[in-house]
């Protein structure tokens, strides 16, 4: 896995290391170089900033590549639809965020179930994109005491961020992006935002909670009520 891989950087072994740096050194300037130390060095480095060397690399790797200029000159142009085929799931990621950074475009995502959305939303988010995974309604067809309202907070929670411009990917299965959901301009109006500092009246809130389709209940046990 990418985690994997990123601690396995952080220890080095020290003769090899001590081999390639004379090699490369001395190929270039006459320059003595001794290692002091015999077994491997851990080195304690930021997680993040090693994330993101390795990331650029892989990235500008692949769009110095022939075929990925020319995919992406032919999406520039409007030669819609593009195929790419025989990709492994990591490399669908790598082309998408490499894809989504040199366009600057938001992209939406539509593959077979939930199961492969959350994995790629992992992949893209491991490349340094803002993916979300737009999961699908979870259907009840028969009155019950009780119903979970999981899925369609998080589905909100996509949408908002969609219409906030704070997401670069939305990855969804080709069941959730079907379902009907709430219009954008809707959204919006029913939007409400507390703020710190600010004085609203116990009614408003109670008022807005309902018209949004929260319960009112006597213990909260889950999303959607209050």
């Amino acid at each position: 896995s990418w985690d994997k891989a990123f601690k396995l950087i952080y220890k080095i072994d020290v003769k090899e290391a001590e081999h390639k740096w004379l090699k490369l050194i001395n190929s270039k300037e006459k320059i003595n170089v001794e290692f002091s130390a015999k077994d491997s060095v851990i080195v304690y480095a930021d997680d993040f900033y090693i994330e993101q060397v390795v990331t650029n690399y892989f990235t500008n790797a692949i769009k110095n590549s022939a075929e990925f200029q020319g995919l992406e000159n032919s999406i520039k142009k409007g030669f819609l639809p593009q195929g790419v085929l025989g990709l492994i799931p990591v490399m669908k990621a790598h082309i998408i965020s490499a894809l989504v950074g040199g366009l600057e475009k938001k992209a939406l995502v539509v593959v077979p179930d939930d199961a492969t959305a959350v994995r790629l939303c992992e992949d893209l988010n491991t490349f340094g994109v803002s993916a979300l995974h737009y999961p699908a309604r979870n259907l009840s067809f028969y009155t019950t005491d009780s119903q979970s309202y999981e899925y369609e907070q998080k589905r909100i929670k996509v949408l908002r961020r969609m219409l906030d411009n704070r997401c670069d990917v939305v990855v969804a299965s080709a069941e959730g992006a079907l379902l009907y959901t709430v219009p954008p301009e809707i959204l919006r109006q029913k939007s409400v935002l507390l703020k710190k500092n600010e004085d609203t009246t116990l009614e408003n809130i109670i008022m807005s909670l309902n018209c949004a389709g929260y319960t009112r209940v006597d213990a909260v046990e889950g999303v959607g009520q209050f």
